[in-house]
């Protein structure tokens, strides 16, 4: 009985498992097909991200985007998958490329990492060909006049600025908590990390005043208050004194190599108030204004150079 039941079993329900069956095998290829087709995209778009990066259609961190994004993208519809995985290999091709880069110009291999900063004007867009980054010609600067060599102490300046130019405000920070370092107020220590004029006036009122003279604003409402020391001109030869002598200390201690040139300027301004009627001696205080810019403007003069200021002198002393 029981084997004529399973022979006389109905073929219907039989056709009707195979189908959804054979159903549930085609829709599991489908999916398989599907996910491999995913797959050779991302794989050939990831591809294209590193390409572009080699040949600068893009910057490093573009390239990082894209990939992450076209990864993200297709991991997403996978149970088991992790991005940072997947994006990790292409990543690896982006370093090895700037170390690359970095064996071939002799430059470390972090320095491309700071260069993604650069501007991009200049460079070509996507789908543009690469162009080489031109590199920059200063040989020609200068040669145009004909200019006395620069003396040892002045070319040892310039190279400190030089080097300080690179971090200004760390350069600020190890000066102003150095152990020894001389009284001198803040925006004073900017002027000489930065080898410009320093401003006298402020540090007289300073000195007059025992007040800073850094503005500071507090808002109240739609009110807002600034408070801080006025600055005060300097008049008089014992004003320009007392406020060169602490200029000239601070110039010293940033600048220790300076002190001959700072006190011979020093001698040199001292014989103009003696020569000068004390009606005049504003017109020089004036000069030493005009020549201390005249120095923290360029890079070619020193102050002991008072050959360099003959046309300044004869501006202010006519006769």
């Amino acid at each position: 009985m029981s084997a004529t039941a399973g022979s006389n079993a109905n073929p219907s329900s039989q056709t009707q498992s195979l189908t959804r069956q054979g159903a549930l095998g085609t829709s599991s290829q489908t999916d398989s097909k599907r996910l491999e087709t995913s797959q050779q995209f991302m794989v050939k778009s990831c591809l294209a991200s590193v390409d572009d990066y080699r040949n600068d259609r893009l910057t490093k961190t573009e390239a990082i985007v894209n990939i992450i994004g076209t990864v993200a993208g297709v991991v997403a519809n996978t149970p088991e998958g992790s991005i940072a995985t997947v994006a990790e290999p292409y990543a690896t091709m982006l370093d090895k490329w700037d170390s690359e880069k970095a064996r071939a110009s002799g430059w470390p291999a972090g320095r491309f990492l700071l260069e993604e900063n650069w501007s991009r004007e200049g460079r070509t867009e996507r789908g543009e060909p690469a162009q080489k980054r031109i590199k920059l010609d200063f040989s020609f600067i200068g040669k145009s006049e004909q200019l006395k060599p620069l003396s040892a102490n002045l070319q040892r300046t310039n190279e400190i600025l030089s080097n300080w130019s690179q971090d200004q405000k760390e350069v600020l920070r190890q000066v102003m908590y150095h152990s020894f370092v001389p009284e001198f107020h803040e925006s004073g220590w900017v002027e000489i990390i930065a080898g410009r004029c320093i401003d006298l006036d402020v540090v007289h009122t300073i000195v007059a005043t025992c007040q800073a003279v850094e503005k500071h604003t507090e808002t109240l409402g739609k009110l807002e208050i600034s408070y801080g020391a006025e600055i005060m001109k300097i008049t008089t030869e014992s004003e320009w004194i007392a406020a060169w002598l602490r200029a000239a200390r601070a110039l010293k201690f940033a600048f220790p190599h300076r002190r001959a040139e700072l006190d011979a300027y020093f001698e040199y301004i001292l014989r103009m108030f003696a020569q000068t009627k004390k009606a005049a001696h504003g017109q020089v205080i004036l000069f030493d204004k005009a020549v201390r810019n005249r120095v923290g403007s360029s890079r070619r003069y020193e102050l002991c150079d008072f050959d360099a200021f003959q046309d300044i002198r004869r501006k202010f002393f006519p006769s």
